[in-house]
């Protein structure tokens, strides 16, 4: 009951995590291939892969604290079988520790037993995840083993491939402030008058929206947005410009943070089994900084550009395929 407990959630999770995955690479392959073409689209977009990546890190995270739940679980069970003297072999015989030198091991074949000598069986047991650091067999990761020696419960990253998995939530994160950064600093542009939303004669955006975004309707969850959705929350009409600017600069600022964090532990994991490469950190670093200085112009544009000329704005993604720089000009 107690594993039905923890595995039920954490399929849960598992499964609704594929979901977004695809969810959010539909979106983020559109980008690349620079199927939107214009600021609007590129605003709904932004915003909508905002609201899955923000899905994702809740449900890995939720995925995460299963697991980690398990673990604590079965090492207080082998604890707990430890102090009384006996537990469970693999293959389902039972052990029983009669001292240093005259424990008794059945291997529920009634068949022979085999002395341990000294303490070699509780330094096999105890080495266990420093032994898989080294040979590569379950953690592709180049991290130190003196960091895997411990199998402490409560750090996220007793495993090398909790490394792995936690340089992916961080490379989720900062997608997550760069997305945010951006529909802010396009909702600026709004505020201030410089783009505006774009008319069709045979069409609106609203229409627009709701094929864009049509393939996941399918889903139930996580329930499809709605283009009042994108309405109520890109409307910054109650927030003042500066303050607005204010809040796109901290998204960038903390994709900073978060990149920072990432370079510093990208070089501990196997890069065929890292979520991000450096040269691609570099570039997301790159875009945080463009954006930061465009939120420094568009603080001093008060409506009046040079010979009373509306500023051209460019997004730009040759620095990066799928995090656009804006540029003022």
């Amino acid at each position: 009951a107690n594993d039905k407990n923890v595995l039920l959630p954490f399929m849960t999770n598992y499964t609704l995590d594929i979901v977004v995955g695809w969810m959010e690479y539909y979106l983020s392959l559109g980008i690349e291939l620079q199927l939107y073409t214009n600021q609007f689209d590129l605003w709904t977009v932004y915003w909508y892969w905002d609201f899955l990546l923000s899905t994702r890190i809740n449900v890995i995270t939720g995925m995460k604290s299963s697991l980690i739940e398990h673990r604590r679980k079965n090492v207080n069970a082998t604890t707990e079988n430890c102090n009384n003297g006996s537990f469970s072999g693999s293959n389902g015989g039972s052990v029983t520790t009669g001292g240093v030198s005259g424990g008794k091991i059945d291997n529920g074949g009634g068949g022979k037993s085999h002395k341990k000598k000294g303490r070699k069986g509780k330094k096999q047991q105890t080495t266990i995840s420093n032994q898989k650091a080294k040979n590569n067999g379950g953690g592709n990761s180049k991290m130190n083993t003196g960091a895997l020696e411990h199998n402490d419960m409560n750090n996220p990253l007793t495993t090398a491939e909790d490394l792995e998995d936690h340089v992916y939530l961080l490379v989720l994160t900062m997608e997550r402030s760069m997305c945010r950064g951006i529909v802010r600093s396009i909702a600026i542009l709004h505020q201030k008058g410089i783009i505006s939303k774009p008319t069709y004669e045979f069409t609106t955006v609203e229409k627009i929206f709701e094929k864009r975004f049509e393939p996941f309707q399918q889903y139930q969850h996580p329930q499809p947005l709605t283009y009042n959705d994108f309405q109520q929350g890109t409307d910054f009409s109650s927030v003042s410009s500066k303050d607005l600017i204010e809040l796109a600069f901290d998204c960038f600022k903390s994709c900073r943070k978060v990149l920072d964090e990432i370079l510093s532990k990208i070089n501990l994991v196997d890069s065929d089994f890292c979520a991000i490469s450096k040269e691609e950190t570099m570039s997301a670093i790159k875009v945080c900084v463009t954006n930061s200085l465009f939120l420094l112009k568009i603080s001093k544009y008060d409506g009046i550009g040079e010979e009373g000329t509306v500023p051209t704005i460019t997004f730009d993604f040759h620095t990066h395929k799928k995090l656009c720089s804006i540029n003022m000009k």
